[in-house]
């Protein structure tokens, strides 16, 4: 089940990062931003997003609450702590956060994922449905099929194709309607309304208990499987988002200095992973031993806080520099560019590799160090000049 729900969300984010078109567009960024009708592509990220009127174009959207009442005629991709899309949207939705709620129609495919989703009664998608959450409340339409799971799912709405859901629990209302099979794989049988209608008749699989380890004679305690996916999901969104900002903010006050050490950090790239190593090998040893004795604990204090800052430095450095990377790659440039979507790209692509145990993390690591070594060049050779 874990392993579906990572491919899954893996994908999901894979197609985000890979559908940031190249072509020119409106990007907007602040506390609070609204946006009326634009003929155009639009990316904005803050802490409120609001959509009105018409786009003509896609919608790329993060921030703590985004609510969308716009007509968007393409794509809509939008991540948040609350995110309410209930204009209508020309092409596919991909969605992401910890509240999702979906009041509009959609013509193609909708991938959401979050703590709670709900698709409020009038809601209608044209295509397949892929939804996991920790609790899922299904009141409109579906005319494809529906995949996913997660915790608890309601489905109160009617699904014209069929359903295949891995589930804690299932619940079918009396206005449930599902018009191919439903099939769905849970330790609980469903709880299936007089009035619920399934044409296609009803699969239940019982998912295989794991071995009991006979050295082991406690009892392990009941968690809730929707529950903490949907906190893993809400953590991911929320470092996503707070990369994003991170980003986006030291590019428009350090632009000139992030490009040159993005530069440095994939031109001279071993030269400045052995640096970085060295730094965050030697760097606490010294401020350790500074500190416990009695003339240099003001100094190993001093050095901890140029430490830390150094590393926080390197952590934005890193997702800056992967997705220069990347771009420098996918666009085949004999030069290193700088700007938001490069950016977002690596945000994005650097936290999804995070989630590929050890390989991902190795290689986030590696990147990191680099970008560390850079920074602390680059600082010393600001200090000498």
């Amino acid at each position: 089940m874990k392993k579906k729900y990572f491919l899954l969300f893996a994908a999901m984010f894979l197609a985000v990062l890979w559908a940031v078109p190249v072509s020119a567009a409106q990007f907007q960024g602040g506390e609070s931003i609204t946006i009326t009708s634009v003929e155009d592509d639009v990316y904005a990220a803050g802490a409120n997003i609001f959509a009105d009127g018409e786009i003509v174009g896609d919608l790329y959207a993060a921030g703590a609450i985004v609510r969308n009442n716009a007509n968007v005629s393409q794509d809509v991709v939008m991540a948040g702590s609350m995110v309410d899309l209930f204009g209508n949207v020309g092409d596919d939705a991909r969605l992401a956060g910890s509240m999702v709620s979906i009041g509009g129609i959609i013509e193609d495919d909708l991938i959401v994922f979050g703590g709670m989703v709900r698709l409020l009664p009038g809601s209608v998608v044209k295509g397949d449905l892929s939804v996991f959450g920790g609790s899922v409340m299904i009141d409109g339409i579906i005319e494809g099929n529906v995949l996913g799971g997660g915790g608890q799912v309601i489905l109160n709405g009617e699904v014209k194709g069929s359903a295949m859901l891995e589930v804690d629990e299932l619940i079918l209302g009396n206005s449930a309607v599902v018009g191919g099979v439903m099939q769905y794989t849970s330790s609980k049988d469903a709880k299936i309304d007089d009035g619920a209608s399934v044409v296609g008749g009803i699969d239940h699989k019982v998912p295989e208990q794991p071995k009991k380890d006979a050295s082991r004679d406690y009892k392990a305690p009941d968690v809730d499987k929707g529950a903490l996916f949907g906190l893993g999901v809400m953590a991911f969104i929320f470092k996503v988002l707070i990369g994003i900002v991170t980003v986006l903010v030291a590019l428009y006050f350090f632009k000139s200095h992030l490009l040159e050490m993005t530069k440095t950090t994939l031109s001279k790239f071993p030269a400045q992973l052995g640096w970085g190593t060295i730094w965050a090998i030697v760097v606490p040893i010294v401020s350790i031993i500074l500190l416990i004795t009695i003339f240099g604990s003001a100094l190993g204090g001093f050095a901890l806080i140029v430490y830390v800052l150094t590393f926080a430095i390197a952590k934005a450095l890193a997702m800056i520099a992967f997705g220069a990377w990347v771009w420098k790659l996918a666009t085949k440039s004999q030069t290193v560019e700088l700007d938001w979507k490069i950016a977002l790209i690596g945000v994005l692509g650097l936290n999804l590799i995070w989630l590929i145990p050890l390989i991902g993390w190795v290689f986030c690591m590696v990147f990191t160090l680099a970008a560390l070594g850079a920074t602390v060049n680059y600082l010393k050779n600001a200090i000498k000049s």
